[in-house]
């Protein structure tokens, strides 16, 4: 599924949820659309959930969609 911008936080967290699979670093900052850096900087304080594989951080789409919803909460 390729990146789709969007102002409405739940758009975007119903497209996250449909994603299929784990989304990357890349993914969510494309469709968040947010720089790299940003999701980077989120994740070093532990205000995103992701979990790691070797060095390789990952976000599960059901858990990064209710992040998000909360965002707008």
């Amino acid at each position: 599924m390729g990146s789709l911008h969007s102002t409405d936080p739940t758009d975007l967290a119903d497209i996250i949820e449909q994603w299929g699979k784990a989304l990357t670093v890349d993914d969510l900052a494309g469709v968040i659309a947010v720089s790299i850096k940003q999701i980077y900087s989120l994740v070093k304080r532990g205000s995103l959930p992701h979990y790691r594989i070797a060095s390789s951080i990952r976000f599960d789409p059901y858990k990064t969609a209710a992040w998000l919803r909360s965002q707008n909460a």
